[in-house]
C-alpha cells in the first residue's frame, strides 16, 4: 500500500488534477481491499477466540479512526498554516516513504523470526510447520471453550451433533 500511495502522490505532483487524485484513491482502495485487509484478517487465525474478540475491534475501529483523525488534523493544520498544495504533497510523499521503509523493516524482522523458529523445532514444532504440543493443547482448549460458548458442546464435554 505505501508504494501505491507514493506512486499516486508522485503522479499528483507531476500532473496535479482530479484524474491523479482519483487514480491515487482508487489504487489505494484496490490494494487495501485485495491485499492488506485479507492479510490482516489472516493474522487473527492464530489467535484464540477471546484474543480475537479483544484485538479485532481495537484495530478495526480505534486504530483506523485514530489514523483518520491524524490525517484530518494534519490537513487542518496545513491549511491554517498557509501551506501550499505541492508542499503538502511532498510532505505526504515523505510520510509514505517512511511508511514503506517501516513496513519493509517489520517484514524483514518477521522473516528472521520465521527462519529462527523453523531452525529451532522446540519453538514452533517440527520444521514441516506442525504445531508444538503446547500450542496444540492451547488451541484445543480454546476450540472447546468456543464450542461451549456457541452451545455446540455441553460442559461435560459431549458434543451435540444436532
Amino acid at each position: 500500500e505505501p508504494l501505491v500511495v507514493s506512486a499516486g502522490l508522485a503522479a499528483s505532483i507531476i500532473r496535479p488534477g482530479l484524474l491523479s487524485i482519483a487514480l491515487l484513491d482508487g489504487g489505494r482502495k484496490v490494494v487495501h481491499y485485495a491485499i492488506v485487509k485479507p492479510t490482516k484478517e489472516s493474522l487473527y487465525t492464530g489467535m484464540s477466540r477471546d484474543a480475537q474478540l479483544l484485538a479485532k475491534p481495537l484495530l478495526d475501529t480505534f486504530v483506523y479512526r485514530l489514523g483518520s483523525l491524524l490525517g484530518a488534523a494534519y490537513f487542518a493544520a496545513a491549511l491554517a498554516g498557509g501551506m501550499g498544495e505541492n508542499t503538502r504533497r511532498y510532505i505526504l510523499l515523505a510520510v509514505s516513504a517512511v511508511w514503506g521503509c517501516n513496513s519493509w523493516w517489520i517484514g524483514s524482522l518477521a522473516d528472521k523470526a520465521n527462519e529462527s523458529s523453523a531452525a529451532d523445532p522446540t519453538k514452533s514444532g517440527a520444521a514441516g510447520g506442525e504445531m508444538s504440543l503446547e500450542l496444540r493443547r492451547k488451541s484445543l482448549r480454546s476450540e472447546r471453550a468456543a464450542r461451549r460458548y456457541d452451545g455446540l458442546e455441553d460442559p461435560e464435554g459431549e458434543v451435540d451433533l444436532a
